[in-house]
């Protein structure tokens, strides 16, 4: 609570300085966690989980742009995107196109169709997580993608693929993994391919001395 407090102050600084320089109706202002809360605080219900898991609240985190003359007071959209997804939108916002003035290729996309128009491009768009190591216990090595509705989890330790349909289940009850067997198949094709097309490292099985095998070759 009190570190809560000290950022709402800190905003609240900040805020005060930009309309004391005069540079308030020239400044955007994006304000966002980067992931959910610890599992010492109150669940985030009905999302399930907690920082550092695989489910939706330890990924799942509002975001606040204030835009001027953009972005309209209390207005929401439920569009989705990822932390990286931030740093080509300051690039548009800015006015830069040619991304070899900061080195060529970047990850993410610019999210500001999203702040303009309430809808991104791509609405299906593929998003990634893969944390495929241990900090301490509860964490657990994992993959996951979500397009869409859709979200695909795959646990590195027990190879285990669960399949979840955000939009009629926030709270990640039910498992459909094994009800949907060829959306299952093509996610973890999906999220296998991502993960070879960036040279990911999977968690190492201490029986085999191996890396686990990807999505895609697991048998379900």
């Amino acid at each position: 609570a009190s570190m809560i407090e000290s950022m709402d102050k800190s905003l609240g600084d900040i805020m005060h300085n930009l309309r004391q320089l005069g540079i308030e109706d020239n400044t955007i202002i994006v304000f966002m966690s980067d992931n959910g809360q610890p599992s010492t605080a109150t669940p985030n219900l009905p999302l399930r989980g907690h920082k550092g898991v695989a489910y939706e609240a330890g990924a799942r985190v509002p975001c606040i742009v204030k835009w001027p003359n953009i972005t309209e007071a209390g207005t929401k959209n439920k569009g989705y995107f990822i932390i990286e997804d931030l740093f080509p939108t300051f690039l548009e916002m800015a006015g830069v196109k040619d991304y070899s003035q900061i080195g060529g290729k970047i990850d993410g996309q610019s999210i500001v169709p999203l702040i303009k128009n309430g809808q991104a491009e791509g609405e299906e768009r593929p998003i990634f997580w893969h944390f495929p190591h241990i900090m301490h216990a509860p964490y657990v090595p994992y993959s996951s993608v979500r397009k869409g509705d859709w979200k695909l989890i795959y646990f590195h330790r027990d190879r285990k693929l669960e399949l979840y349909n955000l939009k009629n289940d926030i709270g990640e009850t039910t498992d459909l993994a094994s009800n949907e067997k060829e959306r299952t198949k093509k996610l973890a094709r999906l999220l296998s391919d991502h993960l070879r097309q960036t040279g990911a490292k999977m968690a190492i099985d201490k029986t085999t001395g191996k890396e686990v095998e990807l999505p895609d070759e697991i048998k379900l």
